[in-house]
């Protein structure tokens, strides 16, 4: 049994937006770090903050926090608007969960009012939004994040370990790795009226974010990331590969209207890609990473090879080793409590604690480089989203 050390550092949060993402994240918050072998940081939620109305935070803290039971009045502070949760002082740092068109202007006005952020990634729509929020942070001394919750994973160290080790070590269990296939694909239909599942040629769900065009919707930028962060973690962190950025290759399917329908009646917004594939080539080190990601059709729970990290990417609770003449291995290592977004949490708390900017393992330039590799994509593919969302803000106080 591990030895319980004592808490260095209770990280305060104030959570942004109330959605899906912020509820799982709050939850896992609220876990108790010993139960998974944490000892040396926690976790505190000190406010929330709703864009639209201070009930609809006081209902997430209800719901989520204090129990349906509570006091109303409790010592969460409630907000009704993202400007309010900034200037609660007892903030240290605020988990942006908006839509990924607003990351950008909401951690800037987080950056701007003195906090530390924790991003849902994509961290913005472009490069070059990213690009200007590491330089606020860097010239605030602030603390900066995409929450790429996959990185922090368990699983992640032991992987690396086996996938980047010398030829000469007994961890070089398959070789240097020289191909990644990565998929992540998710059915974002209505059910077929006759079978009762979500299959293709069914009606597709215009209603739901991911084929909303003003909300940074697509495939990508919302699954494909996790693919290109995969190829990153694998080839581009390779010793061999230097930190040599690939070279992108990619092909795209937009999302197209039923032909006869117009107005608004079935929800259409406007083109996003549904299904698109990237290579990318790692010259220095001959190695190539093939990626695909779809709104149309779901991930196979096993697609076979050398290491396997079965479904869901974002999620890798184990690894399966297949070498030729041997049993296969499974090194499983499961989610204790919650979701697994608290390990991202504790990252963020070790840096703040540390007086760190960055946290280890998920570095800002490796965030702008995944930036950088989607924004090639989608210019291969010509898809831009609204200039409202793809513009930069011009804020010489900020720059």
């Amino acid at each position: 049994m591990a030895q319980r050390k004592n808490t260095n550092v209770t990280l305060r949060w104030g959570i942004l937006a109330t959605g899906g993402i912020a509820r799982q994240f709050a939850s896992d918050l609220l876990t108790d770090p010993s139960a998974r072998n944490v000892y040396d940081v926690s976790h505190q939620i000190v406010a929330v903050a709703s864009s639209s109305s201070v009930t609809k935070a006081q209902d997430f803290i209800r719901e989520i926090i204090t129990g349906e039971d509570s006091d109303p009045t409790t010592d969460v502070k409630a907000c009704g608007s993202y400007e309010d949760l900034v200037g609660v002082a007892e903030v240290d740092i605020v988990y942006v969960a908006s839509p990924a068109s607003h990351h950008y202007p909401n951690v800037l006005m987080c950056l701007g009012g003195g906090k530390h952020v924790c991003c849902e990634k994509p961290f913005t729509i472009n490069a070059q939004q990213t690009e200007h929020l590491i330089r606020v942070a860097r010239k605030k001394k602030l603390f900066l994040m995409e929450a790429v919750w996959t990185r922090f994973f368990p699983s992640i160290a032991p992987l690396s370990k086996i996938l980047h080790a010398r030829s000469s070590s007994s961890d070089a269990i398959i070789g240097r790795p020289v191909r990644l296939f990565a998929d992540f694909s998710l059915q974002v239909y209505k059910p077929d009226v006759s079978t009762g599942t979500h299959r293709p040629g069914s009606q597709r769900r215009w209603d739901h974010r991911l084929f909303d065009p003003s909300l940074g919707g697509g495939a990508l930028l919302d699954l494909g990331i996790y693919c290109i962060t995969w190829a990153c973690m694998v080839l581009m962190d390779d010793p061999r590969n230097a930190g040599e950025i690939p070279k992108v290759t990619s092909n795209m399917v937009k999302t197209k209207r039923e032909e006869g329908i117009s107005g608004d009646a079935d929800g259409w917004k406007g083109e996003v890609d549904e299904h698109t594939s990237i290579v990318l080539t790692f010259e220095k080190t001959g190695s190539m990473a093939l990626l695909t990601t779809s709104l149309a059709v779901r991930t196979p729970g096993d697609m076979g090879g050398n290491i396997t990290i079965p479904w869901v990417l974002c999620r890798p609770e184990s690894f399966t080793i297949d070498v030729q003449g041997a049993d296969s291995q499974t090194h499983k290592y499961r989610v204790p409590h919650g979701h697994g977004l608290h390990w991202e949490a504790d990252a963020c708390a070790r840096a703040i604690r540390d007086g760190k900017l960055e946290a280890k393992g998920c570095s800002l330039d490796t965030s702008l480089t995944v930036m950088r590799i989607m924004d090639e994509v989608r210019k291969q593919g010509g898809l831009r989203f609204p200039d409202d969302i793809e513009s930069i803000q011009v804020d010489p106080a900020s720059t």
